[in-house]
């Protein structure tokens, strides 16, 4: 009875592996390459770092609970003219992916002003251009 045993730990070993080699290997490559600068474990502005992560998480959560909470409350209270086309407006970006959002936000003519020249770059020059 040895062979039905030995299944569930062969069926176990693909996601394993797949969760090794797609999640795990490349963020402790990227937290290794974070953490050490030019020797040891260097936590040195470790304290601000914390400091501006809270402060922006705070600030960013207080905008975003008064700006959607009456946005909210009218979506789901009141009928109006264009009530579904303010949902779908509302719900689209959390649904479609960030890139497809992004391309329709361009293809519908809101350039960002601060882009423009990131915008610009020749795409042979970018880090993505690799694969020849």
């Amino acid at each position: 009875m040895r062979g039905p045993r030995a299944r569930p730990w062969l069926l176990a070993a693909v996601p394993l592996g797949f969760f090794g080699v797609f999640f795990a290997y490349p963020v402790g490559a990227i937290v290794s390459r974070g953490l050490v600068e030019h020797g040891p474990l260097d936590l040195g502005n470790l304290g601000s770092v914390v400091w501006f992560t809270v402060w922006q998480a705070t600030v960013s959560t207080v905008v975003t609970v008064v700006a959607g909470l009456p946005a909210a409350y009218v979506l789901a209270r009141f009928d109006f003219p264009g009530r579904r086309l303010l949902h779908a407006a509302v719900v689209v970006p959390f649904v479609l992916p960030t890139v497809v959002v992004g391309s329709a936000f361009l293809a519908l003519g809101f350039e960002p002003s601060g882009w423009r020249s990131c915008a610009r770059t020749r795409s042979s020059t970018t880090p993505w251009s690799s694969a020849r």
